[in-house]
């Protein structure tokens, strides 16, 4: 395989997680240039492979990605890509935290926050790695969720598949008291809600598939306030998005990367030059 690319490149990157074709890709924020693989899948033990890497996130001087297949979440030295340790596994046990599809990860504080899909879930691990809270064990499952982010003021937003008539696709989380407070965006306004993210104005970034678009909401309100992109710019199918240090906005999409920034949008990654097999995960990273 290609040199892993490690800390010490000067340029900046984002990270793509390309499920299907089993790596963690790096891309170069101002070119579009491949870089480099994130990670070196050929260290993981036979049992682990083999690798479906859902989404990518820096932890310190550590990679962590999530496992789509089996649901492992793992570690890399970022360094040099090699396989560190199994940060999460699901135990045989009923009564045990499980996480099965695991489709977003996220850190806050030294927490490691993961999403699962399957489970309809969401797991926060300490600094030791255990589980320290489970948001959405039955009954309150977070009804098919596929992207999340925290606002400043502490509430989670859980961007979900639609699953009754009238229900609001994004959900709101107060996990001071345990359980979701409201809910906004029902289907019509928008179809599939993949991805969400807080943008640096404290809005919600929420990605669409069915609906094929970007759409911004106001987080306190839950009022549409913009659609940002659609397929007349070149959009098929957002999964998430992410933001480069310079403030551009990027989109993980069926048809590879979009850039949206103040000069316009352009296609920053096609997928098929690229080998993008069902993308599921895009960051930025901050070394």
């Amino acid at each position: 395989m290609d040199e892993v690319v490690g800390t010490d490149i000067e340029e900046e990157m984002f990270w793509v997680s390309n499920l299907e074709a089993g790596e963690v890709v790096a891309f170069s924020v101002e070119s579009g240039e491949r870089l480099g693989p994130v990670v070196d899948p050929t260290t993981l033990p036979s049992f682990l492979q083999p690798f479906r890497p859902s989404s990518a996130v820096q932890k310190g001087e550590e990679v962590v990605v999530t496992q789509y297949s089996t649901g492992e979440v793992l570690a890399f030295a970022a360094e040099t890509g090699a396989f560190d340790r199994v940060v999460f596994e699901n135990e045989a046990s009923a009564s045990a935290p499980r996480v099965e599809e695991p489709c977003m990860i996220r850190v806050f504080d030294h927490q490691t926050w993961v999403l699962g899909n399957d489970t309809r879930n969401l797991l926060i691990l300490d600094e030791s790695d255990a589980v320290v809270e489970e948001v959405g064990r039955s009954p309150l499952h977070l009804r098919n969720p596929h992207g999340f982010d925290v606002t400043p003021d502490g509430l989670l937003y859980v961007a979900m598949s639609p699953t009754h008539p009238g229900n609001g696709l994004i959900q709101i989380w107060d996990l001071n008291v345990g359980r979701p407070v409201g809910e906004f965006a029902p289907y019509g306004e928008i179809e599939e809600g993949t991805g969400l993210m807080v943008a640096e104005d404290h809005t919600l970034i929420v990605s669409d598939w069915f609906g094929n678009q970007v759409v911004r909401y106001d987080a306190h309100t839950g009022e549409k306030i913009e659609t940002i992109l659609d397929g007349s710019h070149g959009l098929d199918n957002p999964v998430a998005t992410a933001t480069s240090e310079a403030g551009s906005l990027l989109v993980l999409d069926s048809m590879g990367v979009l850039v949206h920034s103040s000069s316009g949008v352009e296609r920053l990654v096609d997928a098929s030059d690229e080998n993008l097999q069902w993308a599921r995960g895009i960051t930025v990273p901050s070394f």
